[in-house]
């Protein structure tokens, strides 16, 4: 009984190491993987399976410089092909190997995987060189394109689109798309920080305190902000005001040089409504604007804003 038991596994290996050989054959499966722009893609994976063998993946290639391959001393019959390569997407094929033992040279284009980070920059890139251009509407355009292929980033794109605005000298709309961006995110503070300053740039002085009244100031890293309330309330002949502001610039970042020059041009105001030269707060305010003046021009000597402030010193002296 053993040795017939025997016999009859013996017969079942041969069988089994028969039937694996049936692919085998006098034939050549051969092609050419390109990308979608027809570049040749080297590194591709090529698996071959004979479905009617039932036998899974049978052979297997690899795509040279070329983005060529082939697969010799294969059986007639029809093919199925895999092609898988790093960075895109699977691609299938068929190929027939008549009984001379020949079959088309396959073309196959391979589809690169999304990759939102990399369309994403190098989107950027083109809007950034259509802004170096001036073509703020064709830097839009790519703005709304990475919005369009990416809604993620919406609201980080809204930042983008209103410097494409403000640009071009719309400070409204710049002001219109920051705030729908900051709607969407409501704690983003480099945003409320842009919109601040766009608002006080049209003069919207109230709207600006609103907003400005959410950053928690610990955020605040530059002096930009005070400088520009400060700015925008001596425009409205609230120079008292500015100058709460520019003390907290100054206090803040005591090596900033803007924060002093600013506080020291709006003294001016303050310092000729006084027309007391004996004035207590007056003599004050002009050893202070002396101070803030020669300051200025330690820090920043050769700032555009120097020459006015060597002046105004001058003008101090006499």
């Amino acid at each position: 009984m053993s040795r017939i038991a025997g016999f009859t596994l013996a017969l079942m290996l041969l069988a089994t190491v028969g039937s694996a050989q049936d692919w085998r054959g006098n034939g050549r499966l051969m092609g050419k993987v390109v990308d979608e722009q027809g570049k040749a893609v080297e590194g591709v994976i090529v698996r071959a399976s004979l479905p009617a063998l039932q036998h899974g993946v049978l052979a297997e290639a690899k795509t040279d410089k070329k983005g060529e391959w082939s697969i010799d001393d294969v059986a007639e019959g029809g093919w199925e092909l895999v092609f898988e390569g790093d960075g895109y997407m699977p691609g299938k094929g068929n190929a027939d190997v008549d009984e001379t033992g020949r079959s088309t040279s396959l073309r196959t284009t391979l589809k690169k995987k999304f990759d939102p980070n990399a369309f994403i920059q190098d989107e950027g890139k083109k809007a950034d060189a259509l802004v170096a251009q001036k073509n703020y509407s064709a830097a839009r355009v790519v703005y709304e394109g990475i919005i369009a292929k990416v809604p993620a980033v919406t609201a980080h794109m809204q930042q983008f689109i209103a410097r494409t605005y403000y640009l071009e000298g719309n400070s409204a709309e710049a002001a219109a798309h920051l705030k729908t961006g900051l709607a969407m995110e409501p704690a983003n503070v480099q945003m409320k920080f842009l919109l601040v300053n766009m608002l006080l740039e049209t003069g919207a002085i109230d709207e600006a305190s609103q907003i400005a009244g959410t950053i928690d100031e610990a955020k605040i890293t530059d002096p930009t902000m005070y400088v520009n309330f400060g700015v925008a309330l001596v425009k409205k002949q609230k120079s008292t005001d500015a100058l709460q502001y520019l003390d907290k610039a100054v206090a803040k970042f005591p090596q900033s040089a803007d924060p002093y020059y600013y506080r020291a041009v709006t003294l001016v105001d303050l310092v000729n409504a006084q027309k007391d030269p004996k004035d207590p707060e007056r003599i004050a305010q002009v050893a202070k604007m002396k101070a803030d003046l020669a300051k200025f021009l330690q820090l920043a000597p050769n700032a555009p804003e120097a020459e006015s402030a060597r002046k105004l010193l001058e003008q101090i002296d006499k």
